[in-house]
């Protein structure tokens, strides 16, 4: 049996904080929708990401696999979580609670609480390691339900006994995961070779190389952060923030009774729409990102984005040191970089031509 970790406890490490921030927003969305309404019949299907069903549901998933990339010692440690939501059934509202597991076997009990009831879950989680060469692993996690199911049961009292929004958080003790959307060249073809299905892993904390994976059932860019400018969760993102925002402020008094009626999650979005400052409100109009401020001696590494010729295939992960910071007519930023390791810098030869390499500020990722 594997433990079964309470809501409040979350994995550890490095880039914690960054990976949390992304699996919250992700885990609950589609939990509510706009109009935010029971009674609305417009944007009733809700947890529509990452359900998995009972195996004897016809016609849905239950089951997925992340398959991942990992550099270091054969003995790197991996700590792999599974992250979910279970369905609660309150009078006419579905709510949810967070459930979060190890690896093994999992299951949870049928409850109830005042008005609020739920069903019996089980699930496992399996986890496999393959050796690809003599630093490189293929870690494999394949989440199932084993929930049972009443024969004949429909979609929507399947989902009493699904895993909605299931997410999975991986963490390395020692080596790191690489990334698969724009892997090393040594590992295009192992990368090509992962199969995920149901969810995508993304690195959290950089697009090269990061010490914790993500994969969840929306898929993303290695590195994924949210937005500075949105004042919180819309649960609907695939509207966007301002638009969304202003729909709500739409509602006639009575429905947002009704809406802050059904729990807490809705009653806080509400509230927190209704009292946005200007400053908020333009913000989410639109924005203009700085790049990352750099200064000539900076330690950077290279991390091309093209690669389209052969410098760039051989610069990439090389460190350098920023040797000048210049902008061209169209505001555009180029930036100089040296290599640590060119032996022409014990003579100053770093600062001619032809020992520095430009690149824009995307493409360097500032070092301690």
């Amino acid at each position: 049996m594997p433990e079964v970790v309470p809501p409040g406890e979350r994995c550890v490490g490095a880039n914690r904080a960054r990976a949390e921030k992304i699996a919250e927003t992700l885990l609950y969305e589609g939990y509510v929708l706009y109009p935010y309404r029971a009674s609305s019949a417009k944007n009733r299907s809700r947890w529509t990401f990452g359900s998995l069903f009972p195996q004897s549901c016809q016609g849905e998933s239950s089951r997925l696999q992340v398959q991942c990339l990992l550099r270091g010692p054969p003995e790197a440690e991996v700590e792999v979580r599974v992250r979910f939501l279970q369905i609660v059934q309150h009078v006419h509202w579905q709510e949810a609670i967070e459930r979060e597991v190890r690896i093994g076997v999992f299951s949870f009990d049928a409850g109830c609480e005042g008005e609020r009831t739920w069903g019996a879950l089980a699930g496992e989680v399996r986890v496999s390691r393959q050796s690809i060469g003599v630093d490189t692993s293929q870690i494999t996690v394949e989440v199932v339900n084993c929930s049972a199911l009443v024969a004949g049961a429909s979609r929507e009292e399947a989902l009493s006994a699904a895993f909605a929004s299931t997410h999975v958080l991986l963490e390395a003790r020692a080596g790191m995961f690489v990334s698969l959307i724009d892997p090393p060249l040594d590992l295009g073809a192992a990368a090509a070779a992962c199969r995920n299905e149901g969810a995508w892993p993304v690195l959290i904390g950089s697009e090269t190389a990061s010490d914790t994976v993500l994969a969840s059932p929306i898929i993303l860019y290695d590195d994924p952060q949210v937005a500075p400018e949105s004042p919180g969760s819309l649960y609907d993102a695939t509207e966007i923030d301002e638009i969304l925002s202003l729909r709500v402020l739409t509602l006639t008094d009575d429905e947002k009774r009704e809406a802050a009626a059904l729990d807490e999650r809705t009653r806080a979005l509400l509230a927190r729409t209704e009292q946005l400052t200007r400053a908020q409100w333009a913000a989410m109009h639109g924005c203009f990102r700085e790049p990352p401020l750099v200064k000539v001696g900076d330690r950077v590494r290279i991390c091309p984005r093209s690669r389209a010729d052969i410098m760039d295939i051989a610069l990439a992960g090389k460190i350098g040191v920023i040797a000048s910071v210049e902008r061209d007519f169209e505001e555009r930023l180029h930036i100089a970089v040296a290599l640590e390791d060119d032996p022409g810098r014990d003579l100053g030869l770093e600062r001619m031509p032809g020992h520095r390499f430009f690149f824009g500020p995307d493409e360097l990722e500032r070092l301690p």
